[in-house]
C-alpha cells in the first residue's frame, strides 16, 4: 500500500512537472533582436577542454576557425587536460598564427593532486588565460556549424544577457541503428527541458557543448 501511495505521488509530481515544461516551451516568444553590425561585434574566447582527442580534434578546431566571425575578435583556447596521444599537438598545428593557443594543464597542476574534477579546473584556468568579453565553451569532439558564433553574438548584444544556453545535436551516422534514435530523442528531449525551464525561471541543466557567459560574470559570481 506505502508502494503504491509513493508511486502516485511521484507520478503525479512527474506530471506536473512536464505541464510546467510544456508550457514554458510554449510561451517562448523567440528572438526578435537584430543581428549586431561589425563594430558592435564581441571579442569571443572559445573555450575547448581535450584528453585524448586526437580523431576529432581537427574537425572541432577547423570548424570553429572557419566560422563565419572576424578574426580579430576570435580566441581559440584549448586546454589538455593530461593527454597522452596527439591531441596537444594536433591542436598546435591548427592554431599556429595567432589563431589560438594551447594550454596544458600539467604546466599548472600534477596529475596526482586530487581535485573534484580535471575538466572544470581545465576551464577555470582557461577562463584566466581568456582575452574576450564573452566566454564560450564546447567540447573536442563536436563540430558547430559556419554561423554557430554569429547567431550566438546576436544574443549577447542585449545588456541584461549574462548568460547563453544552446541546443546540441548529434551528427548523423552513416548506420543508424535502434539505439542511435533512442539517443537522439533522449538528447533532443533533454534540450526542450533546458529551453522551456530556463523561460520559467527555473533552469536545472544545460550543454556544455554551446554555452556562454560574459566573462566579468563569471568573477562577479566567484567563478
Amino acid at each position: 500500500m506505502v508502494l503504491i501511495i509513493l508511486s502516485s505521488l511521484l507520478l503525479t509530481a512527474y506530471a506536473i512537472l512536464m505541464l510546467l515544461y510544456r508550457k514554458g516551451w510554449y510561451t517562448y516568444s523567440g528572438n526578435n533582436t537584430i543581428a549586431p553590425s561589425q563594430d558592435q561585434l564581441p571579442k569571443i574566447s572559445v573555450l575547448i577542454p581535450a584528453r585524448n582527442e586526437e580523431e576529432n580534434i581537427y574537425k572541432c578546431i577547423q570548424s570553429i576557425i572557419c566560422n563565419k566571425y572576424p578574426a580579430a575578435l576570435l580566441e581559440v583556447i584549448l586546454i589538455d587536460d593530461f593527454s597522452t596521444d596527439k591531441t596537444a599537438e594536433l591542436a598546435e598545428g591548427l592554431l599556429q598564427n595567432g589563431r589560438g593557443t594551447v594550454l596544458r594543464l600539467h604546466d599548472y597542476l600534477s596529475s596526482e593532486e586530487r581535485i573534484n574534477s580535471f575538466k572544470k579546473k581545465a576551464l577555470e584556468i582557461a577562463i584566466g588565460e581568456a582575452s574576450g568579453d564573452w566566454i564560450v565553451t564546447t567540447d573536442a569532439d563536436c563540430k558547430v556549424p559556419e554561423y554557430w558564433l554569429s547567431h550566438l553574438a546576436t544574443a549577447m548584444q542585449q545588456k541584461e544577457v549574462q548568460f547563453i544556453a544552446a541546443p546540441v545535436t548529434f551528427v548523423p551516422f552513416s548506420k543508424k541503428n535502434l539505439l542511435y534514435y533512442f539517443q537522439s530523442l533522449d538528447f533532443m528531449t533533454m534540450q526542450g527541458i533546458t529551453a522551456a525551464g530556463m523561460q520559467m525561471n527555473m533552469g536545472n541543466m544545460c550543454n556544455g557543448a554551446t554555452l556562454a557567459f560574459r566573462q566579468a560574470a563569471f568573477y562577479e559570481v566567484e567563478g
